[in-house]
């Protein structure tokens, strides 16, 4: 799991979602306080 803040997604959200796609869980923090989880979908 990767925690990232919201200004690290904004300056490249390519490589962000690439890492997901990956397979890698994203946390994104605001002020300290997580807000978003996001992880891929299996179907």
């Amino acid at each position: 799991m990767l925690n990232i803040t919201i200004d690290e997604i904004q300056r490249d959200p390519l490589k962000y979602l690439r890492q997901v796609e990956a397979g890698e869980t994203l946390v994104i923090f605001r002020a300290d306080q997580a807000i978003v989880k996001l992880k891929l979908i299996t179907l």
